[in-house]
């Protein structure tokens, strides 16, 4: 039985823009009750030679505090892993999500591929009662990626340029089921 949803494709194709307008979509739909909880990593491009990654807490819950963490910084275009970020503050936004919610994903990626803790702790998380909604970087290289992609209660959608447009219904569809299956 599919428990999660993870949206994967190529780099900038659109995967995470489709996430939040099937949220979006899901919140009005279901006249804001929708809850959910979760991560999401961005870059910060504000200064080119001193681009970071941070993951922050992604939630509903509006008392929840949703701090955010530099996770890795690029110096003259190579990522600089913060010490530990994915083992420390990575597991703490895990560890602090609340799996009775709908849990948001965005983006599981190569960065985190030596982060053994990190990755356990993602595991224990799939193998629980809640359902996760999420992005899957594209790259049949990492193993800890084509781990979760292979898991039974699984579904990875491919997001393309000729199918981003139309395949919020599907998805939305899709994830409503899942929900209700709970």
């Amino acid at each position: 039985m599919i428990k999660h949803i993870f949206l994967t494709g190529r780099i900038q194709v659109g995967k995470s823009t489709l996430l939040y307008r099937v949220l979006s979509d899901l919140e009005n739909q279901q006249g804001n009750t929708l809850e959910y909880d979760g991560f999401r990593t961005y870059f910060d491009f504000r200064k080119s030679e001193f681009k970071k990654l941070y993951m922050e807490r992604y939630t509903s819950d509006e008392t929840v505090d949703c701090a955010k963490y530099c996770m890795i910084q690029f110096l003259e275009g190579r990522p600089q892993m913060q010490t530990l970020a994915y083992e420390t503050e990575g597991i703490e936004i895990l560890s602090s999500l609340d799996t009775k919610k709908l849990l948001i994903f965005d983006e599981c990626g190569k960065f985190e591929r030596n982060s053994t803790g990190f990755i356990k702790k993602m595991a224990e998380i799939l193998d629980g009662d809640t359902h996760v909604f999420g992005v899957l970087r594209k790259d049949d290289s990492i193993q800890w990626l084509q781990d979760i992609a292979k898991r039974d209660d699984v579904c990875v959608i491919e997001v393309t340029e000729e199918n981003r447009d139309t395949l919020k219904e599907e998805v939305k569809a899709l994830l409503l089921k899942i929900l209700r299956e709970k």
